[in-house]
């Protein structure tokens, strides 16, 4: 399952049937999400790698330009190769969620509908955050679960979950979208929001040093840190796209 795909899941409620708060700033906040880990998908299935050329500077380097068989990544993977020549990470990030927020949104729930894990009632427009039914609640419970194993039961995560928990870190104490509310139980809230604070403190806490350097080797070490250098830059993108938004109601 895509990175970006788990994320879309935690942010639907079950009950509600839709995003809460998602037609909020015409979504860009969680088209954002979306891109940077439709990138984070890219660098696992060896499609593109991220390069540091700064401080708090990263590109994207396309290494294999075959499509990836998911109709979504690849048409997000067809954006970034039309993107100017230098792929600049946070460029990207901050174009696509602000020009085709709602688009990308859409097609992410398209893809999910053609799996039948959530079934389309009424797509998402400006302003309305539309119907989405979970058919198979089962599997955002797993997401769930997987994320929880790591925050609440300090197991070592493998590369993806890693890089999902991060961008979860950065919503959450950003306050752009409240992931320590929707993607843990009510008994375990404070615990993920403790969690997340502690591990994203600017980015470079010894607890996300500590767990890059026991990552599993699905990702070369060398790659893991440009993509640390990426979440730095992404961290200061996101600031500045949302930084008048406030936060996304639960």
């Amino acid at each position: 399952m895509l990175l970006a795909e788990k994320f879309m899941l935690l942010l639907i409620n079950e009950k509600k049937e839709k995003i809460p708060g998602g037609w909020a700033f015409g979504g860009k906040p969680i088209a954002a999400g979306i891109i940077v880990m439709s990138i984070m998908d890219l660098v696992f299935k060896e499609k593109i790698i991220l390069e540091k050329t700064g401080r708090k500077k990263a590109i994207i380097k396309i290494i294999d330009a075959s499509p990836t068989g998911y109709n979504f990544l690849d048409t997000i993977f067809t954006k970034i190769k039309e993107f100017e020549k230098e792929k600049n990470v946070a460029k990207i990030v901050r174009k696509f969620s602000k020009k085709e927020s709602i688009d990308i949104i859409n097609a992410l729930f398209t893809q999910l509908d053609e799996q039948q894990i959530i079934k389309i009632e009424s797509p998402m427009k400006m302003g309305r955050s539309g119907r989405q039914v979970l058919e198979k609640p089962e599997i955002k419970r797993k997401v769930m679960q997987e994320i929880q194993s790591v925050v609440i039961e300090n197991k070592e995560p493998d590369g993806e979950l890693l890089s999902l928990i991060c961008i979860l870190a950065i919503y959450s104490r950003k306050h752009i979208i409240a992931f320590h509310y929707l993607a843990f139980a009510k008994e375990y809230r404070k615990q993920a929001w403790k969690y997340f604070k502690i591990l994203m403190k600017d980015l470079k806490s010894d607890k996300l040093r500590e767990l890059i350097a026991k990552i599993a080797p699905s990702i070369a070490t060398v790659q893991f840190m440009n993509l640390f250098n990426a979440l730095n830059q992404l961290n200061a993108a996101l600031g500045q796209l949302f930084a008048q938004m406030g936060a996304i109601s639960r």
